[in-house]
């Protein structure tokens, strides 16, 4: 199987999982942030970052110690577990508790609704099981039981909470009925990874556990995931933080996550590509490296250029039809953000490959260049512009991360994904861009969201056809092409699809 075959058979089965858990997620945010409203919504949103953090700060890191350790020996699974769990849910009860008792200070100290209270006690119950539930799925990736992680996190967690969100505002039991929905999802996700972890694997009390072996392993891991979750909710924070006013928060949450969409196919195909090109720089095969990332950063440009070019022509129409009108106001943080995350999926995916060039440093020190630039941003920014300074804040720290890793990259093995197999790609997508836009604003010059979504189709079928016209696939695409009808049992005209496609 070639190396772009098997990028593609990984990435497509990942960017399914994937695609199913972030639209049940999506579902979710647009169900609650239309029916109840931008400060409701701010203030669930709020909640769920301080649960974030709690669990976070519990945790340690410890799972990663067992996604580590346990594939050394698995008939110890159950030491490194109840090690690990010896460490975390300790701490997990202190932080349930901490936020428990210190709801009303925090609350009183931001300024926000009173409903804040119950959102922040509500969230503060469900810590310990979220943490429990980590170190119990750190399990299912370190027995490559991927599945088991998929059903829980992915497709039982996101639907739990859509159905009880709907259930909860259907009954009229508001923001606290959505909370207690959410934070019962994680509650009931434990459970349900115990079950699966007990049906499937030998798992009893150990005789002894070792828990200063875990926190050696993991405690130096801790900070590089603070400063991850620092890259990624900074912004809610410091937006609810530095107005008070929970209403831009919702506002600006129904912005990021539409944004963010751009990032999937990337996130689906570095999940694949990080085994293969260390397995490839393992063995110095450093041209096929070289051409694997650029053919990764061709096919990642292909998927996300449609999206960004909707996002960033029609922004208050794309919110109109998901969050609704009352969240209007993101339209230009929208337009900031899709531009910062589309130009971060150029430089392919940067930090893999420093991974998997056992250049980890280097990934610390970027993320944590990143987190700095993002805090210091906002803090300047969001007081001026309000939560448009907060996507210029997101989107800055973004591009320092990804451009110096790619640039690291550059400089060490001098691999990078920018290439003449992108230039038909953005013809294709140029000129689908101006025959629809010519096209909807000439029938209707002032663009009603009834046209959207005949334009996106429309949109869609010329630039899969400028794809063919520019010679943007490529012969290496041609086993996929050909894989994808051997699977439905119609290999001969997969044949024929690829000589007529590929120029």
């Amino acid at each position: 199987m070639s190396l772009a075959s098997r990028l593609a058979k990984g990435a497509g089965i990942t960017f399914l999982g994937m695609a199913a858990s972030k639209a049940l997620s999506f579902l979710y945010r647009i169900l609650v942030g239309r029916e109840m409203g931008p400060e409701l919504y701010g203030l669930l949103t709020l909640g769920i970052a301080s649960f974030m953090l709690a669990q976070n700060l519990a945790n340690l890191s410890v799972n990663e110690a067992i996604t580590r350790y346990v594939p050394e020996d698995y008939s110890r699974t159950s030491f490194f577990l109840f090690s690990a769990l010896k460490i975390s849910l300790p701490f997990s009860i202190v932080s349930s508790l901490l936020l428990f008792l210190f709801a009303d200070q925090i609350v009183a100290i931001l300024d926000f609704s009173g409903q804040m209270t119950t959102v922040l006690k509500i969230m503060a119950l469900a810590v310990p099981f979220g943490v429990a539930s980590s170190s119990l799925n750190s399990v299912f990736v370190a027995r490559e039981k991927m599945r088991f992680v998929v059903y829980v996190n992915h497709l039982f967690q996101n639907s739990f909470k859509l159905l009880s969100g709907i259930t909860a505002l259907s009954l009229g039991l508001g923001l606290g009925g959505v909370t207690a929905g959410f934070a019962l999802s994680a509650v009931l996700s434990m459970f349900l990874s115990v079950y699966y972890l007990v049906r499937n694997f030998d798992i009893g009390l150990p005789d002894s556990t070792d828990s200063r072996k875990i926190l050696s392993y993991s405690w130096p891991l801790f900070l590089s995931g603070m400063i991850t979750f620092v890259l990624s909710w900074t912004d809610t924070f410091m937006i609810g933080v530095l107005t008070g006013d929970a209403t831009q928060v919702g506002v600006y949450n129904a912005a990021f996550p539409l944004a963010q969409t751009l990032t999937i196919f990337l996130s689906a195909t570095a999940q694949i590509a990080f085994p293969i090109m260390s397995g490839l720089y393992a063995d110095r095969k450093m041209k096929d490296l070289s051409e694997f990332y650029r053919t990764n950063t061709r096919w990642v440009m292909m998927f996300t250029l449609p999206a960004f070019l909707l996002i960033s022509l029609f922004p208050e129409q794309v919110l109109l039809l998901t969050f609704g009108e009352q969240y209007s106001g993101a339209a230009q943080a929208l337009r900031i953000l899709g531009a910062g995350f589309f130009i971060a999926t150029l430089v392919g995916p940067s930090g893999q490959l420093l991974k998997s060039a056992d250049r980890t440093r280097f990934v610390m020190y970027n993320n944590l260049a990143g987190a700095i630039a993002n805090v210091a941003l906002n803090l300047f920014l969001i007081p001026v512009i309000g939560i448009a300074g907060a996507a210029y804040a997101s989107i800055t720290s973004n591009l320092i991360v990804n451009v110096a890793g790619a640039a690291e990259n550059y400089w060490k093995d001098g691999i990078h994904g920018f290439h003449t197999g992108l230039l038909p790609i953005f013809a294709s997508g140029v000129t689908a861009l101006a025959l629809t836009y010519t096209g909807i604003k000439y029938l209707q010059p002032v663009t009603p969201l009834s046209t959207l979504i005949p334009g996106v189709i429309a949109f869609g079928a010329i630039y899969a056809l400028g794809l063919v016209f520019f010679g943007a696939l490529k012969e290496e695409d041609r086993d996929i092409i050909v894989g994808a009808g051997r699977k439905i049992e119609q290999e001969e005209y997969a044949e024929k699809l690829a000589d007529l496609v590929i120029r």
